[in-house]
């Protein structure tokens, strides 16, 4: 059995259901790390729609918090599986998301502090080239547009809350995706 970079894995401990997006992300987390090759990713992946894979969830900063250079590079490793294995797009379910306010990481648009429409037009846009697709069934704000409690806060402050486009103005932009998908697919 080959060993999966420095991870000390092989393809065969990857986990056949792969059902729970903490696991998912830590099992990608830990390959980064590893320097795994691309053939390798690849083989990962086969291995996983061999096991019954049929739904793909990721967004456009997973791996989250690996740094401004790794960021998007889940879409990237998923967009040559199905550029390689001509097909197989069509037989799986490929949602993704755009990240909302940044929360002071700096791989997320710069550190921009809020989502603005014309932002999730582009990272829509970005993450169809990365995945080397035309569609994403289900596109999604990966978080709000808020001061919300998240990443080992537990409590609301509304004393934090700041302007921000509000969430009728993001859902528009998201119903604009979805209308220019609809000419372009009918």
């Amino acid at each position: 059995r080959e060993v999966l970079g420095e991870s000390g894995m092989t393809a065969d401990q990857v986990p056949d259901r792969l059902s729970s997006e903490n696991a998912i992300a830590a099992f990608v987390e830990r390959l980064l790390q590893s320097n795994v090759d691309w053939n390798k990713w690849l083989a990962i992946l086969d291995r996983a729609f061999e096991a019954g894979l049929d739904f793909l969830d990721t967004a456009d900063v997973y791996p989250l918090g690996a740094g401004v250079e790794q960021t998007g590079i889940t879409e990237e490793i998923i967009g040559r599986w199905f550029a390689q294995r001509p097909g197989l797009r069509s037989k799986l379910v490929l949602a993704s998301k755009v990240a909302g306010p940044t929360r002071g990481m700096p791989c997320i648009r710069n550190g921009a502090a809020d989502l603005k429409p014309a932002d999730i037009a582009r990272a829509c846009d970005d993450s169809l080239r990365r995945l080397q697709t035309d569609v994403i069934d289900l596109y999604q704000i990966h978080w709000p547009n808020r001061n919300a409690p998240m990443f080992g806060s537990l409590y609301f402050d509304p004393a934090a809350d700041t302007p921000q486009t509000g969430i009728h103005d993001q859902l528009d932009a998201l119903a604009r995706l979805v209308a220019a998908a609809d000419r372009t697919t009918c």
